[in-house]
């Protein structure tokens, strides 16, 4: 018998299904497993890695292997779609008020100063420039 399960994660409603005996006990690791990345990772958490890397930006500082590998794979999606993928848009994100998860904008609207006009500043670097040239560290 197929057994589901049904979560919020990522503002977004997953389903996990799957089938035999150990179902439920696989479901419940891909869950655990997939609310852990958004700890980790989700821009709008002030303790996530990625917050951290963006305060941080144009400064040094020590990022996980995980993230390490979601930089490279960004680079790379950067070039094989001729710059389409874009992980370095977060200003104008926040210029048109998706500043906060969109559980939060549904539920308290968008913020009425996010639409002002706000200059774009940064922009893609490549890997040899010294904004995304990261040491590999034993930790």
């Amino acid at each position: 018998m197929i057994r589901s399960i049904e979560f919020r994660a990522m503002n977004t409603t997953v389903m996990l299904a799957a089938e035999g005996e150990r179902a439920i006990e696989g479901m419940q690791a891909a869950k655990i497993f997939i609310d852990e990345c958004e700890q980790r990772f989700s821009r709008f958490l002030p303790a996530s890695e990625v917050t951290e890397l963006n305060h941080f930006a144009g400064e040094w500082v020590t990022i996980s292997d995980e993230l390490f590998e979601m930089l490279q794979l960004s680079v790379k999606y950067h070039q094989e779609t001729n710059g389409l993928f874009d992980p370095t848009i977060l200003r104008d994100l926040k210029r048109v008020g998706y500043d906060r998860s969109m559980d939060d904008i549904r539920l308290n609207g968008v913020k009425e100063n996010s639409l002002e006009s706000t200059p774009k500043v940064g922009s893609w670097n490549e890997p040899q420039s010294c904004s995304i040239s990261l040491w590999m560290c034993a930790a």
